[in-house]
């Protein structure tokens, strides 16, 4: 999977940038599961969902990445 991020804004770091890589790319893989299941079973599985609601990473850590702290 190609982890592709818009050009221009702060995320177009995120392509730029391996560790924020590392984070997003079994996120963006969970949300593809995600797809599978809707369509498969017409719902989202539980561990699922939970893993999509948690934070890829906290607020101080995203506000350090953008260098806006």
């Amino acid at each position: 999977m190609n982890v592709t991020v818009f050009n221009g804004s702060p995320a177009g770091k995120v392509s730029a940038n391996p560790q924020a890589v590392a984070l997003v790319k079994p996120w963006l893989e969970t949300v593809e599961r995600a797809g599978r299941e809707l369509v498969a079973e017409g719902a989202v599985a539980d561990d699922t969902a939970e893993a999509l609601e948690a934070p890829l990473m906290d607020t101080a850590d995203y506000v350090a990445f953008l260098g806006m702290g």
